[in-house]
């Protein structure tokens, strides 16, 4: 893949109307990047901004694919400020434009998603277990098996399912 986008730098972008890096990092609201020296803020590698310099004539015509991807990752992240931005900013449309999201929706009373925003995915996992006496504290981190990354099951709250009862007419 290197080799193609050595070849045609820039071309990507074009052919496929994906804005460039630096035109993804304006929308984000990052820092503006105008010319090389400027990427080495935001990609430490030297080595690599040098590389750019070659590959590409001009900061504008870097690729947004290759830019976002070569960014230092934000701390606690896997990705750079651009890539945390574009996805972060889909999650949110998707969340805010799903009819069915439990926020969005008028199913539920107030006190009904108050209870949900409880739910965890560590009680999810301790009610989908049938013998689960211990789990991840934070299902989605990295698991790390020591006694202080675990929680028993019956020390996490439940959500109040009374919130649902209905009486019914007969």
């Amino acid at each position: 893949m290197f080799l193609a986008l050595r070849k045609a730098p820039g071309v990507f972008p074009k052919n496929h109307g994906v804005p460039a890096f630096v035109q993804w990092r304006s929308f984000c609201g990052l820092p503006e990047i105008k010319d090389f020296d400027d990427l080495n803020k935001t990609i430490s590698n030297k080595i690599v901004v040098e590389n750019l310099r070659v590959i590409y004539k001009h900061v504008g015509a870097i690729d947004m694919y290759v830019g976002s991807l070569l960014e230092d990752p934000l701390p606690h992240s896997l990705v750079g400020p651009t890539l945390s931005c574009i996805i972060g900013e889909q999650f949110r449309r998707t969340r805010d434009g799903d009819r069915l999201y439990f926020e969005n929706s008028k199913v539920f009373t107030p006190a009904q998603v108050r209870q949900i925003r409880k739910m965890t995915i560590a009680r999810v996992l301790c009610d989908a277990g049938e013998h689960f006496a211990f789990v991840p504290k934070r299902a989605f981190d990295v698991f790390r098996p020591t006694k202080d990354d675990l929680t028993r099951c019956d020390e996490i709250p439940d959500i109040d399912y009374n919130l649902w009862k209905e009486e019914l007419d007969m």
